[in-house]
């Protein structure tokens, strides 16, 4: 169902009209990168370090604007704090919709904002844990999937390589709001925080003319 949405707002924008009557053009790429994690997500066992993200997007617009639909993933770890048990992997999906506006032109390249938002998908693996208790007692800890709103802001430089092909280059800071808990000496301390991760990302578009 969520992919039949998407096919036909994509096909809408493809055969929308510009104001100036003309029709959009489309383009689709594929990105790779680095993305960084807000070092807070260390105070949950996260592993914060810079890790691989990678990608794919179709958009539609005019001259000066365009409209994508991307979609990104990558992954971390999450410790449990206790020795010699391992944590879950991590796996981060991204989807989002992001308006591209070029603000300036030079040589060649082209320089543009972008700004969108969207929801990131969370998911562990394994999904639980069967530890054992100071008593000798078992316990199972569960990591069920979760979806959270994010937004996104950043800059991209592009750059013509041949008609209907082009690098991108873009420094974004997305911000992620999740729910939280962590111990604070005895008590667990649960709540709403925002998060604030960076990535950067070498893209090729093709379609754009």
């Amino acid at each position: 169902m969520r992919r039949a949405v998407l096919a036909g707002c994509l096909t809408v924008l493809l055969a929308a009209p510009a104001a100036d009557g003309t029709p959009l053009r489309a383009e689709a790429g594929l990105f790779g990168g680095v993305l960084r994690l807000d070092g807070r997500l260390r105070d949950y066992r996260w592993d914060a370090a810079a890790r691989p993200v990678w990608g794919a997007r179709a958009a539609a617009g005019s001259d000066r604007s365009f409209l994508g639909l991307r979609c990104w993933r990558a992954s971390t770890t999450q410790g449990t704090g206790i020795p010699g048990i391992e944590g879950p992997a991590v796996t981060l999906t991204g989807i989002d919709l992001a308006l591209e506006v070029l603000l300036a032109e030079a040589a060649g390249f082209g320089l543009s904002g972008i700004a969108g938002g969207g929801a990131l998908l969370i998911r562990y693996a394994p999904e639980r844990l069967v530890l054992a208790g100071p008593a000798g007692e078992s316990f199972e800890v569960r990591f069920d999937g979760t979806i959270h709103p994010t937004a996104t802001a950043g800059i991209v430089l592009r750059r013509s390589l041949l008609p209907g092909a082009a690098l991108a280059l873009s420094l974004e800071r997305s911000y992620l709001r999740m729910e939280t808990a962590h111990r604070d000496g005895g008590v667990i301390r649960r709540g709403d925080e925002t998060f604030g991760n960076w990535s950067a990302r070498l893209g090729l578009d093709m379609g754009r003319q």
